[in-house]
């Protein structure tokens, strides 16, 4: 049977600022969804958007919701990550889509400034509180 491999939940936050800690999680870890998925936030984000808006998703990890915003009819989404590791797997994972290792802290250092109309962010700002 399909056994789930269990998360594993650091002691204290300061580990999510680490990016040692995301690379080893997201060795193994297929799929992951912080707080809530895209379905759950459509009603609300949706008629904020328009199609041919500029998209850079933040701290991407290796949820899906970069893939379902493409499949709602955004296409121009980037989805950026400081883990090397997950930007390689959700690449194969997901081809038609753009992922980057960046520093989310740092966006000039990968984009000029303007690049993007609307930058979402689900949860990674708690690692970049310590």
């Amino acid at each position: 049977r399909g056994r789930k491999k269990l998360i594993m939940i650091p002691r204290d936050n300061q580990q999510y600022a680490k990016r040692e800690y995301w690379d080893e999680r997201f060795a193994s870890e297929e799929s992951y969804e912080w707080l809530v998925s895209f379905d759950g936030v459509k009603g609300q984000l949706t008629p904020l958007l328009r199609e041919q808006d500029d998209i850079l998703v933040v701290g991407c990890g290796n949820s899906s919701f970069s893939a379902d915003l493409f499949d709602a009819g955004y296409r121009h989404v980037t989805s950026i990550d400081y883990s090397s590791r997950v930007i390689e797997r959700m690449t194969a994972r997901y081809p038609q889509l753009k992922w980057l290792c960046a520093d989310m802290t740092k966006l000039e250092d990968s984009f000029p400034a303007g690049s993007f109309d609307v930058v979402i962010d689900k949860a990674a700002m708690d690692g970049t509180t310590y």
